[in-house]
């Protein structure tokens, strides 16, 4: 991903030229915010991962590379393979406030696997950069190559076109040409083993959250021969996978009858259960996960690892726990009583999330919006047959970037859904300029839930007790027209009132970018929300 900058130039240039040399594809984009996270959803395509896939963004110097930070501590979160090429000052320049002159070496600290700097006025060599990049990137992380040079010369030129750049900026990991092999993480299972073991009589259930499509199978085998209950976030892709092991009817079962171990997989799961767990510390946990953090600020155990199929095989065989707590039973009324209530409230967000999922499942991939979408999926998305990809950031993210995700996870689909909310979309207007460099046979539906801005506000415990003025400005309606925007950007735009106009939509078979405003009911969202919290 090229953003193009007068001092980067050279550098834009001699990635381009990589990338011709090896058939790979670049893409281009003024925003650098937009562009790092369209960086992102490519990354997060099943193809990426399975093919060891690298994403490249060349940044210019001054705050352009600071509108980077965003997507790279989302990156550095889900563990992605991301370089970003900084183009910067000589280092006589440090500390001198000329134009354009910040400390961008330090900018990602915290948040990148390592930084390397070269500054090519001293002559040195990229030899530098091959030989750190060998011993010490995992293959999984983010890097910093920061590259210092005055105004364009002659001998930049020359600089950037050696046979050790070229081959750095080729990006296939542990490909027959690469110098650069994944590296494999070590971890222990014993502590697992006796999580697993001990004191099930307490009752277990498995929360899974987010899944690399890699990881899938190993995972359901693993909680078919545990046989607990399980907690599944859409994300994790195995809805209508896991058939009775399942929690169907929303969280509420293990709210009212805590178990007493949890067992979580895959991402830090979206449903509040999870954060409630920071003030029940006898509620032993176990995670094993792709993040660097355990997910919660108390006490609990666990197992980072970039490949959970890994650990899972580490552990082998295990014994069945069971649902000792007969907390499936239980949930079996709660999806009657659920599965009534959204036919009570047709026109309620939960309901249409129902709706919109059953066509999400047609395509290739479904991207989640943070807040209410990821939330309301996870309680009504369809379970009857399973999505071939999921994607969402969940990481540290909130809002940024959620469009260009969903644009880069889409521009490796022929057919990609995405539901995010109007706040949400209006924060990321500028990426739908990369919408006319998706495929030109794809097609990508963006269900953009208008609820006049921020209404996950709306269900926290002390917004009752505000003035009507602070409401309104929390709320932050954007009062976005997205037939206007879908007409600035020459996409195709509908209304949708009931579900046969989504299937309108899908029958047109109009290929690109289609923008689908739903507009739920207020009152009927309200009125199912207090219903969902009785069962």
């Amino acid at each position: 991903m090229v953003c193009s900058g007068a001092r980067n130039l050279v550098l834009s240039v001699a990635l381009t030229q990589v990338a011709q040399e090896n058939g790979y594809q670049v893409w281009s984009h003024y925003d650098e915010r937009s562009a790092g996270f369209f960086m992102l959803g490519r990354l997060q395509a099943s193809y990426a991962n399975q093919a060891n896939k690298v994403g490249v963004i060349v940044a210019t110097s001054g705050t352009a590379i600071a509108e980077l930070l965003p997507a790279v501590i989302e990156a550095h979160t889900q563990q992605r393979p991301l370089i970003i090429l900084s183009a910067d000052l000589p280092r006589s320049y440090n500390d001198s406030g000329a134009p354009q002159c910040m400390p961008q070496l330090q900018l990602f600290d915290g948040f990148i696997e390592g930084k390397i700097d070269i500054d090519l006025t001293l002559n040195e060599s990229p030899d530098e950069w091959v030989q750190q990049l060998e011993e010490n990137w995992s293959g999984h992380d983010v890097w910093q190559l920061n590259v210092r040079f005055p105004e364009t010369d002659i001998k930049v030129i020359e600089a950037l076109q050696t046979e050790e750049l070229r081959g750095l900026l080729s990006p296939d990991l542990g490909d027959a040409d690469s110098k650069i092999a994944l590296k494999r993480q070590p971890f222990q299972v014993a502590d697992l083993m006796h999580f697993l073991e001990q004191d099930t009589w307490r009752g277990l259930v498995v929360m899974l959250g987010g899944l690399e499509v890699e990881d899938r199978a190993e995972v359901l085998a693993f909680l078919k021969q545990l046989k607990a209950p399980v907690l599944a976030d859409v994300t994790s892709g195995l809805r209508g996978a896991l058939g009775a092991l399942e929690l169907l009817g929303g969280e509420s079962i293990v709210q009212q009858h805590k178990p007493g171990k949890i067992l979580r997989i895959g991402e830090v799961p979206s449903g509040r259960f999870w954060r409630d767990l920071e003030e029940l510390p006898k509620v032993k946990v176990s995670s094993i996960t792709r993040q660097h953090e355990p997910g919660l600020a108390r006490e609990s155990q666990w197992i980072q690892c970039t490949s959970i199929t890994r650990v899972l095989k580490g552990l082998g065989d295990v014994e069945a726990v069971d649902d000792v707590l007969d907390l499936l039973p239980q949930d079996r009324k709660r999806q009657g009583k659920l599965q009534e209530l959204l036919a009570a409230y047709p026109q309620s967000e939960a309901s249409w999330m129902r709706e919109v999922s059953i066509f999400a499942s047609l395509g290739n991939s479904w991207y989640l919006g943070n807040s209410l979408p990821i939330r309301y999926a996870a309680l009504t998305a369809q379970s009857d047959v399973c999505y071939e990809e999921v994607r969402a950031n969940r990481g540290v993210n909130g809002i940024d970037g959620q469009v260009a995700t969903f644009l880069g996870l889409a521009s490796s689909c022929d057919a990609s859904w995405a539901v995010l909310g109007d706040v949400t979309t209006s924060y990321d207007v500028g990426a739908f300029a990369l919408a006319k460099k998706l495929p030109q046979d794809s097609v990508a539906y963006l269900v953009v839930m208008n609820n006049s801005g921020g209404r996950i506000f709306e269900q926290l415990p002390f917004f009752k007790g505000l003035s009507p003025q602070v409401q309104e400005m929390i709320l932050q309606n954007p009062e976005l027209d997205l037939s206007a925007l879908a007409q600035l950007w020459k996409a195709h735009y509908k209304l949708v009132n009931a579900p046969e106009d989504l299937e309108a939509v899908v029958e047109s078979e109009l290929t690109g970018l289609h923008i689908i405003e739903i507009r739920p009911d207020a009152s009927q969202s309200k009125e199912l929300s207090l219903r969902l919290k009785q069962l």
